[in-house]
């Protein structure tokens, strides 16, 4: 018994010159707080002290309430919403970004070049021939 008073003395020393690990105040508050009957008089202040730090560790939990789950959900809604739009943002932005290039398929042949394009255009209407009485003679060159 004796060793564990002298730890306790040594703890004690440590926690009131702000030495002590997380795992040290535990142990001194759980001693503190479960040995009422076994703890000498002269650190009952102690025992005071450690009773008020648990009470109040206690009273700052969060309680689990209806509103929190709510809350909860109502958040993982606004989430989902959010990264929709994004989804949404970002297709958007990289289909914008495939814009499909002109071409002409002429003869079979697929072409990009606007000069070619323009050319091969220009000589496919020197080609027709114009009868002013019918209109639809140029569909007569298409046979």
């Amino acid at each position: 018994m004796k060793n564990k008073e002298k730890k306790i003395e040594k703890l004690l020393n440590l926690y009131m010159e702000g030495r002590t690990s997380n795992e040290q105040e535990n142990f001194l508050a759980e001693y503190f707080c479960n040995n009422a009957s076994k703890i000498p008089p002269k650190w009952q202040v102690y025992r005071a002290m450690f009773a008020y730090i648990s009470a109040e560790k206690k009273s700052h939990l969060p309680k689990p309430t209806l509103s929190r789950h709510l809350h909860a959900r109502h958040t993982l809604r606004y989430v989902a919403a959010a990264s929709a739009a994004l989804i949404l943002i970002l297709s958007g932005m990289y289909f914008r970004n495939q814009t499909p290039k002109n071409y002409a398929v002429i003869d079979c042949n697929i072409y990009t070049d606007k000069n070619i394009i323009q050319h091969e255009a220009m000589n496919a209407l020197n080609n027709i021939d114009l009868d002013t009485d019918n209109p639809f003679s140029a569909l007569e060159t298409l046979k």
